[in-house]
């Protein structure tokens, strides 16, 4: 989240832009519940104990307990009781759990009176309206308003603390359907009134809420607003387990009875969406108005674990038009005149004949009539820095895919699969002219026959526009991208840096799925090393790669790993070999024309020239890199190798190997240094006291679910070590897996 918060706006101008008018059925702002009773229950909330100390008056401050209880009642008398309600949930975790990630929980949650029976009585994110997060008077500032200063104050105090309650704004924007989110940070006497959504944060200057009546106008208007108003996306409904259509979906889906039924609307952009038997109801009015309707549970996939980005979803639905189960993606994808709606990009590939992609059904922007479909935090004159517009999204997709291939069963379907990966990469440079720009182990499918597809094409580009740099952040799926690309000045995206992200891979996945030598320690070291660690160079506001990558690449370090001597070693190294010449010493290319010279007069294809002066003193790393150029040599490579005999059982076998992790919040350092903690040696996310002591936490080994052992502790402390240490970790994932 680092650099997406934007700062300055009053509170008033918050209000008046965000639930003004048009926020209400009436079109009407509802008159201020500010009177001296409501007043004085704000002011009481920061008052502290006052006691005799020697012959000095001592007032100790409030703990946040108290001021939560107290802000609790005050806030009560400022909300319409008869459909909302504020809960103090400052001793309790939230139910909902995120991968790769320790428990959080607000201080205060305001719910809906109607989700009660659905929510129980623990703290639940899916059902949050609204929730608040209480500092005492003394903790560090985590903006200044001081337009000499920057917003977002780089103390390591303020990080941690701006990383809480940032943490605290993922779960409803990951659980829920939503458009945006309000959440309110209470510090001592003062609060500021936030609104999320995926391009960042917009952020009110601090107000004094016992004097001021913006805290309480904020709850009021906010419960009597719309629900579109309020954030929610009122384009998926939940359908009540009685209704006729949710029983059929049911049925289809092969539900379980508890499980929840949504009806999912899906606009269509495609002028031809191939496969779709019904194009006359397409083109009808109200169909176009109204989008389709699609019928699901809860996604399969849930990438949305960062507050802002793609947040990409993917769920299995049922298509009642046509009695078909189909795959529907939900995503917000990048405002640019210069980058094609994925569905159209899918147009393009099925026209080309691209092989070993999805086949896209419908595709369009969500309720293009709706300004909330579209992120507003990027609009306000006020920011000086420039964020990423975004756009709600969704494409449905004929086939249901098995898995992503980090679930191979064996690594000659892991082979056969990022094959077929390859396949369609070559295919789009070749035929339709465009780089994928964004391979990743989420990207490549495997369904259920164990063919492997290519998908996300949203970030894709035309091959002839390369070298035309169009956004400042960089492209792709962080542990993915090509050592060239993590570095401090990185080159455009090039054929040669997707190809290496199909070594990364590749790597990454045998490293933690098939046999070798590595501890557990060592594991978790080289995975640290080449694909989680970053640097975040604060005097510049830039992030970028540590050397480990492209030192391990350059070294050819996967020789060392212990991997079973067969084809599958050999392919692996082939590819870490090829890639590496990248970084290789310049060679002489008046010894390689030379070379070339001499086989000129053989009756040798280029190919096959090419592969001797792969063997050729002095030409081996050009030979290598022209490799490069295209897919074919890595996809001819892999047909090798899956026709080898060397392919013993132990080669062959999944392995789950165990890890040990690094902290994950220790994955980004900041340089020049920030500001030390005044809070003393803390237990960071997921480490207990005597693993504080030992300097190691352990993991399941998942690839991107590397859970780490429960902390220990009272409640509240246990909840404030975790979530502080959570908010590191996920300015880490918003700056890393979706830039």
């Amino acid at each position: 989240m680092r650099g997406k918060f934007v700062g300055g706006m009053h509170p008033s101008e918050f209000l008046d832009t965000f639930l003004g008018g048009d926020a209400f059925d009436n079109g009407s702002v509802p008159n201020s519940p500010w009177n001296d009773q409501v007043k004085n229950s704000f002011k009481a909330v920061n008052v502290g104990t006052t006691k005799m100390k020697g012959e000095k008056l001592i007032t100790t401050p409030p703990t946040e307990s108290v001021m939560g209880t107290r802000l609790a009642d005050a806030i009560q008398q400022c909300i319409d009781t008869k459909c909302f309600e504020y809960v103090d949930t400052h001793t309790q975790c939230d139910v909902n759990k995120i991968p790769r990630a320790p428990d959080t929980g607000t201080d205060g949650t305001l719910y809906a009176v109607s989700s009660r029976d659905l929510r129980g009585d623990k703290p639940n994110s899916t059902f949050s309206e609204c929730t608040t997060e209480i500092k005492r008077a003394e903790t560090a500032h985590v903006f200044s308003d001081n337009t000499a200063q920057d917003f977002e104050l780089l103390t390591q105090d303020s990080i941690e603390t701006r990383g809480q309650f940032t943490a605290y704004a993922v779960p409803p924007l990951m659980f829920q359907f939503r458009t945006h989110f309000f959440t309110v940070f209470i510090r001592g006497d003062t609060a500021r009134l936030i609104r999320w959504d995926r391009a960042g944060a917009i952020v009110t200057t601090a107000f004094c809420y016992g004097e001021e009546p913006y805290l309480a106008d904020f709850y009021w208007r906010f419960t009597n607003a719309t629900p579109q108003a309020r954030g929610h996306d009122t384009t998926v409904q939940r359908l009540s387990t009685s209704d006729p259509i949710a029983l059929e979906a049911q049925e289809a889906l092969k539900l379980k009875p508890n499980e929840p039924i949504y009806e999912i609307k899906v606009w269509n952009d495609v002028s031809t969406a191939t496969e779709d038997k019904n194009t006359e109801k397409v083109q009808t009015p109200e169909t176009a108005d109204q989008g389709r309707s699609y019928y699901g549970t809860d996604p399969i996939v849930n990438n949305a674990q960062s507050a802002t980005g793609r947040a990409t979803r993917i769920f299995k639905v049922w298509d009642r038009q046509e009695n078909e189960i189909v795959a529907l993606k939900d995503c917000w994808r990048v405002d640019s005149s210069s980058i094609l709606p994925e569905g159209q990009v899918y147009e393009q590939l099925q026209k080309a004949e691209v092989r070993n992609i999805p086949t896209c059904l419908r595709a369009g922007d969500v309720d293009p009539s709706c300004p909330y479909q579209r992120t507003q935090t990027q609009c306000p004159p006020s920011s000086t820095r420039t964020l990423r517009s975004h756009i709600h999204y969704r494409i449905v997709m004929k086939e249901v895919c098995r898995c992503n291939i980090t679930e191979f069963k064996n690594t000659k379907e892991l082979v056969r699969v990022i094959r077929d990966a390859l396949i369609a990469h070559t295919d789009a440079c070749e035929k339709a002219g465009l780089l994928h720009r964004d391979v990743s182990a989420g990207n490549i499918l495997i369904t259920t026959d164990g063919k492997g597809l290519l998908s996300d094409w949203e970030l894709s580009k035309e091959v002839t526009k390369l070298a035309k740099a169009r956004q400042h952040e960089r492209t792709g799926t962080w542990q993915f991208m090509s050592a060239a690309l993590l570095q401090q000045e990185r080159p455009c995206h090039s054929i040669q840096d997707d190809l290496e992200s199909f070594f990364h891979v590749f790597s990454w996945i045998s490293l933690q799925y098939t046999k070798n030598h590595l501890s557990p320690v060592d594991l978790g070291e080289h995975l640290y090393d080449a694909y989680d660690k970053a640097v975040v160079d604060a005097s510049r506001d830039l992030v970028y790669g540590a050397a480990a990558k492209l030192d391990k690449l350059k070294s050819r370090a996967l020789r060392e790993i212990g991997f079973v001597d067969s084809a599958f070693r050999s392919l692996l190294l082939d590819w870490e070999d090829t890639c590496a010449a990248r970084y290789d010493p310049e060679p002489d290319q008046d010894q390689i024309a030379e070379a070339r010279k001499k086989l000129e007069w053989s009756h040798l294809s280029p190919k096959e020239q090419n592969e001797i002066l792969a063997y050729m003193p002095g030409c081996q790393t050009q030979a290598k890199r022209d490799r490069l150029k295209s897919g074919q040599w890595f996809i001819d490579r892999c047909d090798e190798a899956m026709k080898s005999n060397n392919w013993p059982s132990l080669a062959e076998a999944r392995f789950v190997n165990p890890i040990i992790t690094k902290d994950p919040a220790s994955n980004v350092h900041v340089y020049p240094p920030t500001a030390p903690s005044t809070r003393g040696t803390k237990r960071t996310s997921g480490t207990s006291a005597e693993q504080l002591k030992s300097g190691s936490s352990t993991s399941d080994g998942k690839p991107k679910r590397r859970k780490v052992n429960p902390t220990v502790g009272n409640a509240q402390t246990t909840r404030r070590t975790r979530s502080s240490a959570f908010g590191s970790q996920m300015e880490r994932v918003e700056e890393q897996a979706d830039v």
